[in-house]
């Protein structure tokens, strides 16, 4: 039987259901269907969903029905693909994201070719097909990021509030925007090695960004996951701020040593 625990998002609930995203609102506006409220955002309790579903005569999709029930997820289609037949697609032709052939749209955000000006956390593209498939991280205790490549998916909060930036900046950010120069070069390393391995030793000594010259020393630990295909998790556990103080006696130190 489905666990108490489980919840999903609306566009899970309404790919799942077969029907919009307006339609599960509205059940959950009028008061037909439970949810919990978190912000903008609600989730919605599979037990709650399976009984509204039953309660109401409608169709229960069998993963409502199955002891081991999984999220499940609309077909990854291309951002151009997505908008097909609308307004917003008739400037596809000219983007570079389709032009280049190009996977995940937002690693593209920066280029002055892209034709789409909206931003992820107001771009349904994104809140359908892309946010849906790493919700999960929001239940990490730890600071927690999805990254495809060396550009991000999307973090938790935890993850936004040690590097000091906002949540809906992540998506299509370049790990170099949080991960300090010093580290870089490790970090690119252990990623391409995910490529090729499942597990791969966690960094001890990571240094996130901090301001213009802290430092954040963290443990970083890699995860390749199945869903995003090709994505990997990023579990960061902090360790202690370094100040440009302490970073100058640690290189007075150095010196003397040398």
């Amino acid at each position: 039987m489905i666990a108490e625990e489980k919840t999903m998002s609306v566009p899970q609930a309404a790919s799942l259901c077969g029907v919009t995203r307006t339609t599960v609102n509205h059940w959950i506006k009028t008061k037909k269907l439970h949810a919990d409220r978190s912000g903008r955002n609600y989730s919605v309790p599979v037990k709650d969903l399976f009984l509204f579903l039953k309660s109401t005569e409608r169709t229960i999709p069998f993963e409502l029905e199955s002891d081991h029930w999984v999220p499940v997820f609309k077909t990854y289609r291309r951002c151009w693909d997505y908008w097909k037949g609308t307004g917003h697609g008739d400037g596809c032709n000219d983007c570079v994201v389709l032009k280049n052939q190009l996977k995940v749209c937002f690693t593209a955000k920066n280029s002055i070719r892209v034709h789409c000006s909206t931003s992820c956390n107001e771009c349904s593209y994104y809140q359908d097909i892309c946010l849906p498939r790493i919700q999960f991280i929001h239940q990490f205790e730890l600071p927690a990021a999805v990254c495809q490549g060396l550009f991000f998916w999307g973090v938790n909060r935890k993850w936004s509030k040690i590097c000091q930036m906002p949540l809906k900046h992540f998506p299509g950010t370049g790990i170099e925007r949080i991960i300090d120069q010093d580290s870089l070069e490790a970090v690119i390393s252990l990623i391409k090695k995910l490529r090729v391995e499942e597990h791969v030793q966690p960094i001890n000594r990571v240094y996130f960004k901090k301001g213009i010259k802290d430092k954040l020393e963290v443990i970083l630990s890699f995860f390749p996951l199945n869903e995003p295909r090709g994505t990997f998790l990023m579990l960061a556990e902090p360790q202690g701020l370094i100040t440009k103080y302490e970073q100058f006696k640690l290189g007075q130190n150095t010196a003397k040593e040398v």
